[in-house]
């Protein structure tokens, strides 16, 4: 009754019949052992207006439920359970085999446990109750006065047990279903009230007071009604920090001799389920458990999170690798104690735990070692976080001017947190939703640099009390101090001392002996600047053989020649230290350092700078290491090298002042070459998709990628993907809108089966816009049609069309033939998503005629499968079948692996449709074996949930289990959306195979 309405003859679970049926069970039952009239019945089966057979139907429904739940009750006998009393009916049932009485039961020895001796056993026995629930009282039944009854005595228990657990203990043991029956009722302002302060007891501060927000919004929206007074209290003693700390929960739940523990008693009623209606009945104190029933009965938790792959309650999914994305630390890290000191104490741990998330917000000028400093702390404090430390550069000032979006951002961290790119919603609200979730219950540290604002950050803080947030910013964060209680920290120039320090650990310290006060002079000159300082250091490190009065002399005459250090304009002094650093670079590598100016960011791999400066790669490596010793560029990770952004600024203005605009254009149009043509030859080893468009030849001087195989381009694209987005939008504000559009082309078979659909549909837009600014027919037509495909694979198959029938008006404007054989394969493939499948088939033929004539025998095999799977989804399956043995022969004749798979695949699919399963089997194992032989791993995961859909369909569970343990193996590696259909898949075979009847040893 404590959720839909369900009844079992031991093991098996009781066909109740059609909805009326169930009703007339439901009433019975929440009578609970008194007599329904039959005014009663009829009142709840037809609220107005019965028929004149309404007596009828409901004599002929009470003979239907005796008979379920008596099988072989003779005809006209009234049975032990469902009797006729007074002109109504009665249901006989014992307080054991029925969930309602259960919770009643419970329920009642609580209260009595609060009376007497014993008041902190009160919250296990609440919460045994409080367990029984699974919805709302015969949910899915229309809502009758007596289930809303039940309803309420829910609340009101869930009511009493908060009121025991804030008193005596307990509220960790009572938040999960406490948390679920606030979630049925978010109105009933006394149970929220309690639900935060329980909260907050368990150290779910943040979640507490989300909820006082969720609950007032919803009284204002849905009533026009402010708070109660309760709630207001409720919500001030949370934000206060004054709710009561949870204390250690009673253990021991009261039985006939006292022995069991609240949480045996617990764990015994889930393993024992709900109460079957025909003698399946739990244990009274100090019986033994029956078999469990099926619809309450919990798997093994050991064996359930083998084969789901997930944990418990209050835990969330793992990521695939372990969270550790902190940047390396700076060995020669120095100073900075005051400010670490009072960093340290805020963090300290407390006996009770953080009540909420800790925040800390560091301001400061640019350059002065915000990030070095947020840096050294979490490294600090990162063994406190055991569940990982995540990182990102937020490029809040990047020169660029394209500061990462807070929905670019989530994007990153949820694919870090193991969610697949096709499972991120779209909206930023619904992104940061599954982000809080993700990190619900674990202690994470985030650190989050260069932010720009707060409406920037706001949407990645995590509610979660155990995190830590450590941000970066120019600017103060006084909108998050003030919302979030964020603690500020503004980091000031270095005291003299540090400075001194800091040079004094970097340099040869006989070597400072010889000159203290030319020290002194330079420390003075940096005007406490961490990185000004840092590329002193540098500069006397490389020219080892300079004594430091040089050195002192050479930056006072930088003062002079390029507007010297003024201690009122650090930004002044910063462009001195870099134009004094860079006049060391030899010519080539200061040209080198110039043009990287111009690359979108966030960082280049060296082939990519190559291509870029126009030079060899082994000359290009020489002044890559040039510009690393001068610290003016970083390799944070192998070939892979980024550029501080004030340093990118510095390089930008000596480009346009030492530059041509003719040598800074052609230096764009290489690094845009460099990718457009590396894109494509790393999509052309993808194969066999075509892409319908010719490259002019890349300038001189640019070598694409060198891609060996299929795994390097795959691995190209994987790393490329942000830069590959980002230089389309670059090229497009730079006026090379072919580049643009031909770049957001190109990717497409990578980002569709690697699931990266998001950015699919991000560079397609992009592109399209570049076409069209340009008046470029050729280049709107394709990317509109690339933008289709993105757009079908998110399941937006109206937009698909819309995007497809404007490439159709295009294609007739263009004059264009053959293309049109591909948008018909388009437009088919999008109508057979929305089962339209006869329009599918019309748009196939067309395209099949047009394959025909361009002698494209790929195109016409690939119509022939596709017009054969939707005529079999029509019934049609003779039909069907010759129609992908057709497309079979060609695929073989031109050695299509892939191909072949893909009619293997649609033949089990029409075996299985018809009942065939073991030939259906056979034709998924043979795909399987194609996919696998060429590589690929999501189309074989895919029909390894086919095979072992039609393995359980033949009656061979074993088979099935392991046909589906190896796509879910493929699916959770690649992060594809089948993986929890397939694990559900999984957990069900397991249900069954564990409450299988054991085989007969007679």
């Amino acid at each position: 009754m404590l959720g839909p309405v369900r009844a079992w003859h031991g093991d098996s679970e009781i066909d109740l019949g059609p909805p009326q049926q169930r009703a007339i069970l439901a009433l019975l039952l929440v009578k609970a052992g008194q007599p329904a009239s039959m005014v009663e019945l009829i009142s709840l089966l037809w609220p107005h207006d019965p028929p004149v057979s309404a007596a009828n139907v409901i004599q002929r429904c009470i003979g239907a439920l005796r008979r379920a739940l008596e099988p072989g009750l003779p005809p006209r006998s009234n049975g032990r359970w469902l009797i006729r009393q007074g002109g109504g009916y009665r249901l006989a049932l014992d307080g054991a085999s029925l969930d309602l009485r259960q919770f009643r039961a419970l329920a009642k020895q609580g209260r009595n446990a609060l009376e007497g001796e014993r008041p902190a056993d009160a919250v296990p026995l609440f919460v045994q109750a409080l367990q029984l629930w699974r919805g709302q009282c015969a949910a899915g039944i229309e809502a009758d006065s007596l289930f809303r009854a039940v309803d309420q005595e829910r609340l009101i228990v869930a009511q009493e047990a908060a009121d025991s657990a804030l008193r005596f203990g307990g509220a960790r043991l009572l938040l999960p279903a406490l948390r679920q029956a606030g979630a049925g009722a978010q109105l009933d302002e006394p149970l929220q009230a309690r639900l935060m302060l329980v909260l907050a007891a368990a150290g779910y501060q943040a979640e507490a007071l989300g909820i006082y927000q969720t609950v007032t919004r919803q009284l204002a929206d849905d009533l026009g009604m402010d708070p109660t007074q309760e709630l207001r209290e409720a919500y001030q003693k949370v934000l206060r920090q004054q709710a009561t700390p949870d204390l250690p929960s009673h253990q021991s739940a009261p039985n006939d001799n006292g022995t069991h523990s609240a949480h045996t008693a617990i764990n015994h009623l889930t393993t024992a389920g709900s109460a079957a209606l025909a003698g399946n009945q739990l244990p009274t104190n100090g019986s033994a458990a029956p078999t469990p029933s099926p619809a309450l009965a919990a798997p093994d938790s050991n064996a359930t999170k083998a084969v789901s792959g997930q944990s418990s309650d209050e835990e969330s999914p793992a990521p695939l690798v372990p969270l550790a994305q902190l940047p390396a630390d700076l060995p020669t890290f120095t100073g900075r104690r005051a400010e670490l000191d009072r960093l340290h104490g805020l963090l300290e741990p407390t006996e009770r735990g953080p009540a909420s998330v800790r925040i800390v917000a560091i301001d400061g000028m640019a350059g002065i070692g915000k990030t070095t400093l947020a840096i050294h702390l979490a490294h600090q404090v990162a063994q406190r976080y055991p569940d990982g430390q995540l990182y990102l550069n937020l490029r809040g000032f990047d020169s660029s001017g394209t500061a990462m979006t807070a929905s670019e951002a989530l994007r990153i961290f949820l694919d870090a947190l193991g969610i697949a790119p096709q499972r991120i919603p779209v909206e930023v609200e619904a992104q940061a939703a599954l982000y809080r979730s993700m990190l619900h219950g674990r202690k994470v540290l985030v650190l989050l640099d260069n932010a720009r604002d707060v409406e920037q950050i706001r949407p990645l803080l995590p509610a979660a009390a155990g995190c830590l947030v450590i941000i970066t910013s120019r600017n103060q964060l006084t909108g998050l101090i003030t919302t979030h209680a964020a603690y500020p920290l503004t980091v000031e120039s270095f005291s003299a001392q540090d400075a001194r320090a800091t040079l004094t650990q970097r340099l040869d310290p006989y070597r400072l002996a010889d000159d203290s006060a030319a020290l002194d002079e330079i420390v003075e000159l940096c005007a406490g600047l961490p990185l000004a300082v840092a590329i002193v250091a540098a500069r006397a490190t490389v020219h080892y053989y300079l004594p430091i009065a040089a050195i002192a002399g050479e930056l006072r005459d930088a003062r002079t020649r390029l507007d010297a250090f003024s201690a009122n304009d650090p930004a002044t002094d910063m462009r001195a230290v870099f134009s004094w650093s860079y006049e060391l670079l030899s010519p080539q590598a200061a040209r080198g350092f110039r043009l990287l100016s111009l690359h979108s960011g966030p960082d280049i791999a060296l082939a990519a700078m190559a291509g870029l400066l126009g030079r060899p790669e082994p000359d290009t490596r020489r002044l890559v290491t040039e510009l690393t010793r001068a610290r003016l560029i970083t390799e944070h990770h192998p070939h892979r090298f980024s550029m501080h952004d004030l340093i990118r600024v510095y390089a930008a203005e000596l480009a346009a002042e030492l530059d041509t605009e003719a040598d800074r254009t052609e230096a764009r149009r290489r690094l845009f070459d460099f990718y457009l043509h590396s894109a494509y030859r790393a999509n052309s080893l993808l194969g066999p998709y075509f892409i319908p468009i010719e490259l002019a030849d890349p300038q001189a001087g640019v070598v694409p990628a060198e891609l060996p195989s299929k795994q390097h381009a795959k691995a190209w694209l994987a790393a490329e993907r942000h830069v590959l987005v980002a230089t389309v939008r670059i090229a497009a504000d730079s006026g090379f809108a072919t580049h643009a559009w031909q770049l957001a082309l190109i990717p497409q078979q990578f980002l569709q089966r690697q699931g990266y659909w998001h950015d699919w549909e991000a560079g397609a837009r992009l592109g399209l816009a570049a076409a069209v600014t340009a008046e470029d027919l050729t280049g709107q037509a394709h990317t509109r049609r690339s933008l289709a495909g993105a757009l079908h694979f998110l399941g937006r198959n109206d937009e698909a069309l819309t995007e497809l029938e404007a490439t159709h008006r295009l294609f007739a404007e263009l004059g264009y033939t053959t293309e049109h054989a591909y948008l018909h394969s388009n437009f088919g493939a999008v109508l057979a998503q929305q089962s339209r499948y006869e329009q599918a088939i019309e748009h196939h033929e067309q395209a099949l005629r047009l394959y025909s004539e361009m002698a494209d025998r790929n195109g016409q095999a690939a119509s022939l499968e596709r017009i054969g799977g939707c005529l079999t989804r029509l019934g049609c399956y003779p039909e069907g079948i010759e129609f992908i043995d057709e497309a079979m022969e060609i695929y073989r004749s031109l050695d299509n692996g892939i191909g072949q798979g893909d009619c293997w695949t649609a033949l089990g699919d029409t075996h299985h449709l018809l009942g065939e399963y073991h030939q259906a089997a056979d034709c998924h194992a043979r795909a399987i074996a194609f996919f696998k032989e060429n590589g690929d791993r999501t189309y074989e995961a895919q029909v390894l949930v086919a095979l072992g859909d039609s393995w359980l369909a033949a009656d061979y569970e074993t088979a099935a289990g392991e046909a589906w343990e190896r796509a879910l193996a493929i699916l959770d590696e690649l992060r594809l959306p089948l993986a929890n259909p397939v694990r559900t898949r999984l957990v069900r075979l397991h249900e069954s195979l564990r409450h299988s009847p054991l085989p007969s040893t007679a």
